[in-house]
C-alpha cells in the first residue's frame, strides 16, 4: 500500500505569565525577521540554546526589549558571547541579546564604568531591579559580531533557573506561509512484538507529495503491533524533525 499522511505545523504559541495569562512579546530585532539558526540545533559538543536572528551581514540593527523587565546582567568577553545583554522579564523569564555591537547609552556607561574598575576589557556585571527598568519595545541594544563571528542577534529565552527554552514556544512568533514539505518518515517499533515489513528495526521511507498538505511513501509498507512515526520536513524557514 502507499501510506498517505498529514501534518500541520506550527512555530509559535503565545507567551505566559506567571498566572498562565497570555502576554505581548516584541520580536527581539528591528527589521525583515528572519532566522539562520534554530533552537537546539546540534553544533560540536553541544546544542544551540536560542535563536540566530539574521541581521543581512549588517551591525547596528536596534535591538527591542522583548517584554517589560529590567536589564539584569551585561557581560563583554573578546569570544563567546561577545557583548551580552540580559533583561529579566516580569514574567520570570530572562530574555538573553548577545554578539552585540553596543548597548544603549546608560548600559554602555555603566559597562565602561566596571570595565574601569576590573581594568579589564572582560567584565560581568549584574544589576538590581530599579536600575535599568525596561519597557517592551525599547531600544535597548544594536546587534553586532562580538565574540568573533560573522553580524547577527543571538537571542535566548530562558526560565527562572536560567535552562534555555525554544523561543517560538513562548511567544516568538514568524510568519511562515509556506507549508511545510516531508522530505523523510521513519518508522519505529514499539513493544517486543512489533514489526515493520517483518523486521523488529526502524525502517526509513522517502516522501512524495500526493496534493497539498498531503504526503505518501511509494514502497508497501506492513504493520504489526505499536509502531511510532517521526519525520523529517523542510518548512519555509527551518529544516523540521
Amino acid at each position: 500500500m502507499w501510506p498517505a499522511f498529514a501534518a500541520a505545523l506550527s512555530l509559535a504559541a503565545p507567551g505566559s505569565g506567571p498566572g498562565g495569562d497570555p502576554v505581548e512579546r516584541a520580536w527581539p530585532l528591528e527589521g525583515q525577521p528572519a532566522v539562520s539558526s534554530n533552537f537546539c540545533e546540534y553544533r560540536e559538543g553541544h546544542f544551540h540554546a536560542g535563536l540566530d536572528i539574521r541581521t543581512y551581514g549588517a551591525e547596528g540593527v536596534p535591538c527591542v526589549a522583548a517584554g517589560d523587565g529590567y536589564v539584569s546582567r551585561l557581560r563583554a568577553s573578546a569570544d563567546g558571547y561577545g557583548k551580552a545583554l540580559y533583561l529579566r522579564l516580569d514574567t520570570g523569564e530572562t530574555a538573553v541579546y548577545a554578539h552585540l555591537a553596543e548597548f544603549d547609552s546608560p548600559l554602555e556607561q555603566a559597562l565602561y564604568e566596571a570595565q574601569l574598575r576590573a581594568g579589564s576589557y572582560t567584565v560581568d556585571v549584574r544589576f538590581p531591579r530599579d536600575r535599568f527598568p525596561v519597557r517592551r519595545g525599547d531600544v535597548i541594544a544594536w546587534s553586532g559580531s562580538t565574540g568573533g563571528i560573522d553580524p547577527h542577534l543571538h537571542f535566548e529565552i530562558r526560565d527562572g533557573g536560567e535552562n534555555p527554552m525554544n523561543p517560538f514556544s513562548k511567544g516568538f512568533a514568524l510568519e511562515d506561509r509556506e507549508p511545510p514539505r516531508f522530505e523523510r518518515v521513519e518508522f519505529t517499533p514499539i513493544g517486543p512484538e512489533a514489526r515493520i515489513n517483518g523486521h523488529c528495526w526502524p525502517v526509513e521511507f522517502m516522501a512524495a507529495r500526493l496534493e497539498e498538505g498531503r504526503f505518501y511513501i511509494r514502497d508497501t509498507l506492513a504493520i504489526s503491533g505499536s509502531v511510532g512515526v517521526s519525520a523529517e520536513a523542510l518548512s519555509g524557514f527551518f529544516r523540521l524533525s
